[in-house]
């Protein structure tokens, strides 16, 4: 069975754990006691990673930067490096992930700027730059853990990265 990259991407960076079902490619959300449940009960299932967008922000700017569009200053080197790794998942069933006080420091200077890149012709929007990183990021995962995927987004929504960046 081959199942849909873009439900997968965008669970890879949801707020809550998600499970694949991997007998109908359903995703399924594990908000609460009772989808945590539900899910229990699914014979053939895969977890999905989690992990946080900062690291793809940091990339974003530093590519923003590199192609002139944007001068950040020392922002990236006021945060850490945030490393694009899985993250563990919440203790506590319906508790949902939570972004360090680092990356909600970062994320309050970075949005800014992200959004005033919009209207440059010089790199994607930061909704764009997000969405191809993340597919390209999910189809390697995909590839890694031997489960087939189609994308099936319409042909506007494919973009292309200015490096191979989704590694």
């Amino acid at each position: 069975m081959k199942y849909d990259i873009w439900s997968i991407s965008i669970s890879m960076f949801w707020h809550f754990p998600v499970v694949l079902d991997l007998d109908t490619g359903e995703t399924h959300t594990v908000y609460d006691a009772a989808t945590a449940g539900a899910v229990e009960k699914l014979k053939n299932k895969k977890k999905i990673p989690h992990y946080s967008e900062a690291a793809i922000y940091q990339k974003y700017l530093e590519t923003a930067q590199d192609l002139g569009a944007v001068d950040i200053g020392n922002l990236l080197e006021r945060h850490p490096h945030f490393e694009l790794v899985p993250e563990p998942d919440p203790k506590t069933v319906g508790e949902h992930y939570r972004e360090s006080k680092e990356v909600v420091a970062f994320y309050r200077e970075a949005d800014p700027i992200c959004d005033s890149l919009c209207a440059s012709d010089l790199i994607l929007p930061i909704e764009d730059f997000l969405e191809e990183f993340e597919v390209q990021f999910a189809k390697k995962w995909c590839t890694k853990e031997g489960i087939e995927w189609y994308d099936d987004r319409p042909a506007s929504r494919h973009h292309v990265l200015p490096l191979d960046m989704a590694d």
